[in-house]
C-alpha cells in the first residue's frame, strides 16, 4: 500500500512538471501594446470646439474626433482652448500638438504639413442680418448702403468682402470683433445691422442675404506623421459608412 502511494505521488509530480509549461505565464516582462494618445488642437471655435464653465467639451469637432478614436483605437488629449487658431498651428509646428483638426489647405501649408484626404468640415461664408429685418433686401444693394457691418478681426474672407462692397457699389461702416461670439452678439444687440462670418450651421436668429460659397477644412499633421494621417483617412472612411450624418 505504501509503495502504491509513493508511486502515485511520483506520477502526480511528473504530470505537474509536464502540465505547468503548457499553462499561460503572465510575467511582468511580457510587452503589452499601449493605447496611443495624441494631442489635438482644441482652440475655441463656435459650434466646432466649445467648452463650458466646468470644462466639459462639446461641439462638432470634438464629437468627430471622439468617434474617430474608436476606429483608430486611440485616445485624444485636447489642448489649447485658451489659444488662438494660429497659436495652435505654431504648437503643431513645434511638436507640442499632433493633430490640427480644421486647417485650410494652401500651397505653402501643403509644402510643410500633411493633410487628410477628406475634409473635416465645410464652412459657408455668409452675410447675415437679424431675422425679421425687412429693410435689407437680398440682392438689392441700395438697401445695403450705409449699413454697419460686423467682421471678425482675423478672417480669411475680409479682403474678398471689401472687394465685394466695391464691386456692388454700396458704402458701409465696418466694425471689427475679436471672436465669433462677440460678432453674433453685436448683431443680436443691434450694434451692427449685418455681419459676415463663416458657419457650420446657421443660427436661428440670423438670416442670410449673401452667400459667398463653401470652404473645406482638413485635418493637418506634421509631414513626418503622414502614417497617422493615413490612419485618420481610413477611420473617416469607416465612420462615413457606418454613420453618414
Amino acid at each position: 500500500m505504501r509503495k502504491m502511494k509513493k508511486r502515485a505521488a511520483a506520477l502526480l509530480m511528473a504530470l505537474t512538471w509536464v502540465i505547468l509549461p503548457a499553462c499561460p505565464v503572465y510575467a511582468q516582462n511580457i510587452a503589452r501594446e499601449e493605447t496611443p494618445d495624441y494631442k489635438v488642437a482644441f482652440y475655441a471655435f463656435d459650434c466646432y470646439h466649445m467648452q463650458d464653465e466646468n470644462g466639459k467639451r462639446y461641439g462638432y469637432g470634438y464629437e468627430m474626433m471622439e468617434n474617430l478614436s474608436k476606429y483608430l483605437q486611440c485616445t485624444f488629449s485636447y489642448v489649447g482652448y485658451e489659444k488662438s487658431a494660429q497659436e495652435c498651428v505654431e504648437m503643431l509646428r513645434n511638436g507640442e500638438l499632433d493633430i490640427y483638426t480644421a486647417a485650410k489647405k494652401t500651397p505653402e501649408r501643403e509644402e510643410e504639413f500633411a493633410f487628410s484626404t477628406h475634409p473635416a468640415i465645410t464652412s459657408t461664408t455668409c452675410m447675415n442680418v437679424k431675422v425679421g429685418n425687412s429693410k435689407v433686401v437680398a440682392g438689392d444693394y441700395s438697401t445695403y448702403d450705409g449699413l454697419r457691418i460686423g467682421l471678425l478681426q482675423r478672417h480669411t474672407y475680409n479682403d474678398k468682402f471689401l472687394e465685394f462692397v466695391e464691386e456692388k457699389g454700396f458704402s458701409c461702416d465696418i466694425v471689427y470683433y475679436e471672436t465669433p461670439t462677440e460678432l453674433s452678439e453685436a448683431l443680436v444687440n443691434g450694434e451692427v445691422d449685418a455681419l459676415v462670418n463663416s458657419y457650420l450651421g446657421m443660427p436661428e436668429d440670423e438670416m442670410t442675404i449673401e452667400n459667398f460659397g463653401n470652404t473645406p477644412y482638413y485635418i493637418m499633421a506634421r509631414k513626418e506623421d503622414q502614417a497617422l494621417i493615413d490612419k485618420i483617412d481610413a477611420a473617416m472612411d469607416e465612420l462615413n459608412i457606418e454613420n453618414p450624418d
